[in-house]
């Protein structure tokens, strides 16, 4: 089970709060690359049989075609690397002290989310499955609610493989935590399809 929660990595440079304990480190399912590499094969495909078609019977220019073949096929490449490094270093971390969202690209941004749970008065879990195909996959994405003196804050794990198991973990975790502090915490896990009462 926690083979399935963590994945495989060093992540001891997360745990910099004194007795931080790792329970989760997940990415995005990856399917979720799917979408962006077919739209790039598409359009790539569409550029080259449209310069095909151009320099075969309108310039007539074998030299022009390769240039512009290769300029096709190191822009798709480009954008393929891109899209796969993108889900890769795009990760969240749960201890038992903060829940961080990171996500890094080289070249482009680095972006680190955190909510350090011993701030937070109020918790609610909310799960929630786009269609029958992510339903038969158990993908799906976890908000989580906070609610601070100041204001309300929404934390979002998108795209999780396991999102039930995960929510269980996420509730038992935040309830533990809770536990331990002196004001208490409050979780309330929703129910997947929660039928409204009738009026």
């Amino acid at each position: 089970m926690k083979d399935e929660m963590i994945i495989k990595g060093d992540w001891t440079n997360f745990l910099n709060l004194e007795g931080e304990e790792l329970y989760l480190v997940k990415r995005q399912h990856v399917l979720v690359l799917l979408s962006p590499l077919f739209i790039i094969l598409f359009l790539a495909s569409i550029f080259i049989f449209s310069s095909y078609i151009l320099f075969s019977n309108f310039i007539l220019s074998f030299p022009l075609f390769m240039a512009t073949l290769f300029l096709i096929l190191s822009i798709s490449m480009s954008s393929t690397a891109y899209s796969i490094i993108y889900w890769y270093f795009h990760i969240y971390v749960l201890t038992n002290r903060k829940i961080l969202e990171v996500w890094y690209t080289p070249l482009s941004n680095h972006v680190m989310n955190d909510v350090f749970l011993d701030k937070v008065n109020c918790t609610e879990i909310d799960l929630s499955s786009k269609g029958f195909f992510h339903e038969l996959i158990d993908l799906g994405d976890l908000t989580i609610t906070f609610d601070r003196p100041t204001h309300q804050e929404e934390f979002i794990l998108h795209n999780i493989k396991n999102c039930d198991e995960i929510d269980r973990l996420l509730t038992q975790k935040l309830l533990d935590s809770g536990k331990r502090k002196e004001e208490g915490i409050w979780i309330r896990p929703r129910a997947r399809f929660m039928p409204k009462p009738a009026i």
